[in-house]
């Protein structure tokens, strides 16, 4: 994730509220997501979702995420084949 138009200074203080924090629990309890977090490193990469579920639905879900639509932070998706 990166910034979007909406952020303020600190898009991850922007973004970080109850809500989104409850929802990200609730979709890693149910399988749709593996990793969610701030990056803590300089960049212009401030966040990482890895979901475990199609493209289309990780979409869908990210697009659902309230800072998304508020436009405090961008997305970009990428397919990764890991290993286990």
């Amino acid at each position: 994730m990166n910034p979007g138009p909406r952020a303020d200074g600190d898009p991850v203080r922007s973004a970080r509220t109850e809500q989104p924090v409850f929802r990200n629990c609730e979709l890693k309890a149910a399988g749709s997501i593996d990793v969610v977090g701030p990056m803590v490193s300089d960049g212009d990469v401030v966040g990482l979702y890895i979901f475990n579920c199609s493209v289309e639905e990780s979409m869908s879900l990210i697009e659902a995420d309230v800072a998304v639509a508020a436009g405090v932070f961008l997305y970009e998706v990428q397919q990764l084949m890991a290993f286990p």
